[in-house]
């Protein structure tokens, strides 16, 4: 549904200096960023920011090689160090994270799970062999490490092999949590892991990723030069914005102007802490 509209757009493009990320129209698009899980918005939004737009420039799209069994790995072909921005791999902002998971540092993303990799038997009852996995798994390969993106149907989880790999065969994997007191994002996902891997199910997505899926549409509309009656059509229903937008109240407006508020505070780097 095209809601464009003929008014004169009151939130100038060049008020947003960051590029444009996604055509704002595409509501499929956002839609399927809604089933994210938290730190895929998170790369959503640090690719919005202008300053990392600018640092990650010159970054190649990383090699992704399909196995035969379906096992996605991603190999980086830029050296470029952009762990100031808390980014595990260089990735370039041109790569949404619905195409390749962002693989970040625990500091933005507690709930990693560290493991170490000892080879064993396949009749080994806690034997893990990533291939069985298939098109569930990336991981992501370097000379130093290999960090594995799992998908929990709405989530993803990110594992990090500190010692080992999981790419020679079945393995046994032993966790290494970083402190014990206070470290209630790595006991979430340890558990949640668990509860996968032997359910195959998992939560819906919470109406927080819901609400920073819209507020993206709103920055990549702001980007485009979309009016105020655009944004608002964005966050509430077409048809609400058609009956009352020229009403007495001005309540969609004022809602149109504090959506378009947050959206440029999260693309200046407000993200970090909205997660």
């Amino acid at each position: 549904m095209d809601i464009r509209s003929p008014a004169p757009s009151r939130v100038a493009a060049a008020r947003w200096p960051a590029q444009v990320v996604h055509d704002w129209l595409d509501e499929a698009h956002y839609r399927a960023i809604a089933r994210l899980d938290r730190p895929s918005i998170l790369w959503e939004w640090l690719r919005r920011n202008p300053e990392f737009q600018q640092a990650s420039a010159g970054i190649l799209p990383p090699d992704v090689v399909v196995q035969r069994d379906a096992i996605r790995i991603v190999e980086p072909r830029s050296r470029i160090n952009l762990r100031s921005w808390t980014s595990t791999f260089a990735i370039p902002w041109t790569v949404s994270a619905l195409d390749l998971p962002p693989f970040w540092l625990s500091l933005w993303d507690p709930s990693l799970l560290r493991f170490r990799a000892s080879p064993c038997l396949p009749s080994h009852p806690a034997a893990i062999d990533v291939r069985n996995f298939g098109q569930r798994l990336w991981l992501a390969k370097s000379p130093e490490r290999e960090v594995l993106a799992l998908d929990l149907d709405c989530r993803r989880q990110l594992i990090e092999i500190v010692d080992g790999t999981l790419l020679d065969g079945p393995v046994l994997l032993w966790f290494e949590m970083d402190r014990w007191i206070g470290n209630r994002a790595q006991l979430r996902a340890l558990t949640q892991l668990g509860w996968w891997a032997s359910q195959f199910t998992f939560d819906h997505p919470d109406r927080k990723i819901l609400r920073l899926a819209t507020l993206l549409r709103v920055h990549d509309a702001c980007q485009s030069g979309a009016s105020h009656r655009d944004v608002a059509a964005c966050v509430t229903d077409e048809g609400v914005v058609a009956r009352d937008w020229c009403g007495s109240s001005d309540y969609l407006k004022s809602r149109a102007k504090r959506a378009i508020a947050r959206a440029r505070a999260l693309a200046m780097g407000q993200f970090s802490t909205s997660l």
